[in-house]
């Protein structure tokens, strides 16, 4: 079992107050209905992106994320790489805007 806590403060200080807890970063570069429904976005062909210390809690969150039907699961690695997810958010809110929705998101390619 799991708990989903959303923090309003910033890691460091969350991590600081609360040692024991295992975070795990994902789904903050999509919209709440992408998040459960990502087929919706181009029949699900795109990433989703996940970042944690611990290996076991982020297993639970790959679980959690099959789930709802993502397939293609990026793992960025630790949690420090999720500054990079964040920093990705600027670059999104430009596209909603440009493309009038939130239904929308990245693939990676290689």
């Amino acid at each position: 079992m799991f708990v989903v806590l959303i923090l309003l403060v910033s890691k460091f200080s969350a991590l600081c107050a609360l040692p024991n807890t295992k975070v795990v970063k994902a789904l903050n570069t999509v919209t709440g209905r992408t998040m459960v429904y990502p087929q919706e976005v181009a029949g699900g062909d795109h990433n989703v992106f996940v970042s944690a210390n611990d290996m076991d809690a982020k297993m639970q969150v790959v679980d959690l994320l099959r789930a709802f039907g993502w397939t293609n699961i990026f793992d960025l690695g630790d949690l420090s790489t999720a500054r990079g997810t964040e920093a990705y958010m600027l670059l999104w809110v430009r596209l909603f805007g440009a493309m009038n929705t939130g239904m929308i998101n990245i693939k990676i390619m290689k």
